[in-house]
């Protein structure tokens, strides 16, 4: 069975092992000095205060899209594509909750191309930090990761696996528009069109 599939695909975190990097600027220091004077002549003390902030400017690195003439791309298919790795999650979600058909979907056989899918009529973009916990040695310690945001975007591409299993794929399918899928598993899918071919 062959599916093409017309989705959308909505808050998609870049990642992939793609960064690139923007200046930010951060505070270093803030405080406040006051000075108290008398002058002899006048008699009565004065205060002058001084509000000092001092400021660096650095690179940080920002998780990204890949790109491909210009334009982002996304990893949803292929044997580690998102799109692939949703449907492993799903079918052991319904198998669960009870779902009749508990034998695991043989996803060796279900192929997801192409690996690379073209984001088209990309809505909103901007920056996201994340807040992450590292555990150490001596301690844990939070950073804040950045990630380029693409809010909604069209995507097409072809699912094809065994007659056998239609069924089972395709209540997958239905089951994954209501989960979170991608990087950092935020972002979500919905079906437009399916068509067999």
């Amino acid at each position: 069975m062959k599916l093409e599939i017309e989705a959308t695909l909505q808050d998609l975190f870049g990642g992939d092992g793609y960064t690139r990097t923007i200046k930010v600027e951060a505070k270093r220091l803030s405080r406040k000095r006051t000075t108290k004077k008398a002058r002899n002549d006048i008699g009565s003390p004065t205060d002058r205060s001084v509000q000092e902030t001092r400021t660096e400017t650095k690179d940080e690195p920002v998780h990204t899209f890949r790109t491909i003439d210009g334009k982002p791309v996304y990893r949803l298919g292929g044997s580690s594509g998102k799109l692939l790795g949703a449907m492993k999650e799903a079918d052991k979600f319904l198998r669960m909750f009870g779902d009749e058909g508990r034998n695991k979907l043989p996803v060796a056989f279900v192929r997801v191309y192409p690996a690379w899918v073209p984001l088209k009529n990309v809505e909103g973009q901007h920056v996201e930090g994340l807040p992450q916990i590292l555990n150490g040695y001596g301690g844990s310690t939070m950073i804040v990761q950045s990630f380029d945001v693409i809010e909604q975007a069209k995507v097409s591409f072809i699912i094809e696996y065994p007659d056998s299993v239609d069924e089972r794929v395709r209540k997958i399918l239905e089951t994954l528009q209501t989960m979170s899928l991608g990087n950092k598993r935020r972002g979500s899918i919905r079906f437009d069109k399916i068509t067999e071919a």
